[in-house]
């Protein structure tokens, strides 16, 4: 396709569309962790959100107004607060993650304090400071082994 968008390049664009419409959102999973500082692969997107109606309203507004794809209006809000993942495929390809909470550990609301933006290119990306993201990467797959390495190593040099 000509006019194929790059990953980043997409993520932007929904970060942007969605700080136009007052998402409450943080980026969190591999991105967070690439935007850190730590050059590895991701396939996808992962937000944790605020689960108001109002909020998941905004979430479908702004990813509409990216993808222009009338699926995302099947996303209820029953569906982000009964289950621990909302995917969506956008017609790109690019696979987006939508958590309302991250099993006992957090919801958009307990980790909203410990959010740093960051700026890309003219946008303003909110994400988990270091320490927290260390929290929630404390699984046994490698690829989270190797981030909490990472963000262990940059807590330690005093970054956040």
């Amino acid at each position: 396709m000509a006019d194929e968008k790059s990953i980043d390049r997409i993520l932007l664009d929904i970060c942007k569309a969605f700080d136009s419409e007052g998402v409450s959102y943080v980026l969190i999973g591999g991105w967070a962790v690439i935007i850190h500082g730590f050059p590895r692969l991701t396939n996808d997107i992962d937000f944790l959100v605020d689960s108001s109606e109002e909020n998941i309203s905004k979430i479908k507004y702004a990813l509409n107004r990216v993808f222009k794809d009338k699926s995302i209006d099947e996303i209820r809000l029953t569906d982000v607060t009964d289950y621990s993942v909302i995917r969506y495929i956008s017609p790109d390809g690019v696979t987006i993650d939508l958590m309302a909470r991250i099993g006992e550990l957090a919801d958009y609301k307990s980790v909203s304090g410990h959010i740093v933006i960051f700026e890309i290119l003219g946008n303003e990306i909110p994400i988990l400071d270091v320490e927290t993201l260390i929290k929630l990467k404390d699984t046994i797959r490698d690829k989270d082994k190797m981030d909490m390495a990472f963000l262990k190593e940059k807590l330690k040099k005093g970054k956040t």
